[in-house]
């Protein structure tokens, strides 16, 4: 976020990223209130049980864990939208 204010004022936010979880060999998981709309205010991710456990702390919609043996991030410069051709099926 930068200290500059647009015309409709809001802070200007200058440095986006999007950021993809992989998960492999999933062993456990518990998700409630899985919404069309979900908001998360935080993301943990700690060692557990000899893999790994990812920690959904809900705004809004889902919340909970997964469990898993591998847990990867990658995070990519700019907005979901400048990465629609980037996606991988």
């Amino acid at each position: 976020m930068t200290s500059e204010v647009s015309a409709d004022g809001y802070y200007v936010l200058d440095r986006h990223a999007v950021v993809t979880v992989w998960l492999e060999g999933i062993t456990d998981l518990e998700l409630a209130d899985f919404s069309v709309q979900n908001v998360i205010g935080g993301l943990d991710v700690k060692a557990h049980g000899g893999g790994f456990r990812v920690t959904l702390w809900p705004i809004y919609g889902v919340g909970g864990y997964i469990d898993a043996e591998r847990v990867s991030l990658s995070l990519e410069p700019g907005k979901p939208g400048d990465l629609a051709n980037h996606a991988e099926a």
